[in-house]
Order: structure tokens, then sequence, then C-alpha cells
């Protein structure tokens, strides 16, 4: 009964507001009776009682503002019109985990979890906005917009390979959208979802002038602070961020495309310029000869970070024992972090989309454990954001 009452409830708001579209603040025509049965049927679809469950709202904070101008900037392009008509808001909740919903009455809920680390990045904002609008492009009672959806966005993409002088440009497989339904059991079926409200949020983004390197970055953000699932995604509805990463950088070119003929100064867009982004390559670790130390050939390429310092960091963890996550101490002040933990640091000098390889060392007498078999995590650094987590642990057994 109280889900029954919820559903009703959010179906009472959502009629309240059905004489506006788009932005609820400017009065329009009325909704056609098919964008009001569309909508109803969603609404239906996405209440939940996970999603019912009251929180205390956040207002009137900078992350307030910003979401809400974030938003306008999307719903405003036109691919943000082309989208199902909703009256769109963003609601931010008191909870510490990193989240985002969407309902079916327009409504983007985003987590303190979420919203603390996304800060005030426009950028960033933009990502977790577009994805979830993405939902409702796609989504199979909705589909009757869909054909339009399309369109718009072949349009976008054509006209931007023309200003390029590529005006015999074949749009690309993976920017032919489909519907999507389909149970809450069906988990194949939910991260197929995800990828493609992934892809829909990055065109928005990039038309409405936020660069596409802040969804990869945000992405691999997300990655180092909850860590990727396991392989074996058959009983997850999201995919790994790797794998979310890689079904990104099929529409990435497109993307791109779109961002560069409409802001050919990154630095004017309203996301500013693009975040920087950086890759390791497959770490080596070698013991020397005479096994006293221990050298690490870490592969990185960096790009957008000319006026960064980028640095490679290691940390090294025992595999046996109890807790096998521990962290390796050290008394040698060289390498001794403010926990007592053993870090290596080495700066990437001229960081670029080259790849160059970074060294470090460390000698084997600074590794003050009993344990041999030691597991490296290599992060890749601009100051304190994470561009890149080498999570293929390096895996080196040290001589008795």
């Amino acid at each position: 009964m109280c889900q029954l009452l919820t559903r009703l409830d959010r179906l009472c708001i959502l009629v309240s507001t059905m004489r506006f579209r788009g932005d609820p603040r400017r009065t329009s025509e009325p909704w056609s009776r098919e964008a009001l049965a569309s909508t109803v049927l969603a609404v239906l679809w996405t209440c939940s009682p996970g999603l019912a469950r009251t929180r205390p709202r956040i207002v009137g904070t900078q992350a307030n503002r910003t979401a809400e101008q974030v938003l306008r900037s999307l719903v405003s392009t036109p691919l943000g019109r082309a989208a199902p008509p909703n009256p769109w808001q963003v609601i931010l909740i008191e909870d510490r985990r990193v989240n985002a919903y969407a309902n079916g009455a327009g409504w983007l809920t985003v987590t303190s979890g979420l919203a603390a680390m996304l800060g005030n990045d426009r950028g960033a904002w933009a990502a977790v906005l577009g994805h979830e609008i993405g939902h409702f492009v796609i989504y199979a009672r909705l589909s009757a917009y869909l054909p339009g959806f399309q369109r718009e966005l072949e349009k976008a993409y054509l006209e931007a390979r023309a200003s390029s002088g590529n005006g015999k440009s074949v749009v690309p497989s993976a920017l032919l959208l489909v519907p999507m339904g389909g149970g809450l059991s069906n988990r194949k079926l939910l991260r197929e979802r995800e990828y493609e409200a992934d892809r829909v949020g990055l065109l928005m983004m990039a038309q409405a002038g936020y660069h596409p390197d802040f969804a990869v970055a945000l992405e691999r953000q997300l990655r180092a602070r909850l860590g990727d699932q396991p392989k074996l995604e058959l009983r997850s509805s999201h995919p790994r961020w790797t794998a979310r990463e890689e079904s990104t950088n099929e529409v990435l070119d497109a993307a791109l495309a779109i961002f560069n003929s409409l802001w050919p100064d990154p630095a004017r867009s309203p996301g500013g310029a693009p975040p920087p982004l950086g890759n390791i390559g497959p770490v080596v670790a070698r013991l020397s000869a005479d096994q006293r130390s221990l050298a690490l050939r870490v592969p990185v390429s960096v790009r957008n970070a000319a006026d960064k310092q980028v640095r490679v960091e290691v940390i090294f963890f025992e595999q046996g024992g109890s807790d096998k996550r521990r962290p390796i101490q050290t008394t040698v002040p060289e390498y001794r972090s403010a926990d007592g933990s053993l870090v290596l640091n080495a700066v990437v000098p001229k960081p670029s989309s080259t790849p160059s390889e970074v060294s470090l060392l460390v000698p084997v007498a600074a590794l003050a454990t009993r344990e041999r078999d030691l597991k490296a995590v290599v992060f890749l650094l601009a100051g304190e954001q994470v561009l890149d987590v080498y999570f293929q642990p390096v895996e080196m057994t040290l001589g008795r």
C-alpha cells in the first residue's frame, strides 16, 4: 500500500506540472496526449521502494546552483529539446553514498556523497546529469520520441563533420540508438542501458559545451573512488568502469567533432578547458641482480595537463596474512608517508599524449615486512586528481 501511495503521489505531482514543457519556470503549449500517456507510464515504471525512501533535501547551496545551471544548459540544446519532454529539476539529498538516479517526473536526484565529489566542476555535473537524461531518451516506453532525437543527433554529427571539411561522413553505427525496456531481473539488459545512457549523455553534453573528456575523467574518478567490479558481471546491474570507458570511447570521436565545431576555443566553453587525462601501460617490476633494490617501469601518457605537475605514485601491499589489503609500513623517511606506509613517488617530465616511461627504485631494506609476496598498485595523478589507476596488481616475489 505504501508503494502504491508513493506512485500516486508522484503521479499527482507530475499532473500538476503538465502545462509546462522542458523548463517548469517557462509556460509553453500543453503537452500532447501521447506525451502525457508516455510520461505517466514512465512514472509508474521508475517508482520503486528504494527510490521512495525519504531523505533530507539540500537546498540553497552552490551545488544546487551549479546543478541547476548545468541542467538548463543541457536541456536547452537541440538534443535536449528533442528528448522526451519533462519538467526537469535536480534534487540534492543527504546521503553519503555516491549515487544518482532519475524518476519519471523528470527529477534527477544526486546524493550528497556524489555532489561532494563533483564539487563545482560543471563538466563533471554535465556528465552525471546527461547520463540520467539519457535514460529517458532510450527508454522503450518513450520510444515515440526516439526517432526525433535520432534525427537531431545525426544532423548535429553531419554538420560537425561538414564544418571540418568532411562533408561525406557516414553516421557511425555507435550513434544509432535503440529503445530499451526489460525488467529489473535482466541484469545484462540493465548494463546495456547504462552504456547507452552514457553515450547519449556524452553527445548531449558535447553539444551544450562541456568537453567529452569530462565524462571520461569522471568515470576514472569513480573507478578510483569505488573500485572496479569483478570481471564476471553476470550478477551486476551496472558494468565495470573500465567497460564503460571502452563503450564511451566508441562515440568519443563523434562527441569531439560536435564539441569542436561549436566551441573551437574550449576555454570559452561553458565547461571550460578539458580536464587532464592519462593512462598507465603495463607495469614491469624487477629485482636487481644483487636483490638489494626493486625497480618499477611505468609507461604513461597524459593529455590536457601542460600546466599541472603529473606524478606516479606506488603503494605496496602484502599478499599473505589475515589482512591482505594492508599497506606495507616502513621506517625509512625517504619513502615513509604520513601514516607510516611505504609510498614511491616520481614526477612525469613533460607529460604529453606521446607515451613515455617513468622509473622508480626502492631498496628492499625499506620494505620492512616478513612477507615476501607483494603487490603494488600504481596511481597516475595531476596534483591530487587521479588520472588512472593500474588495478591489475604488480605482483612480485622478493628473494629469500
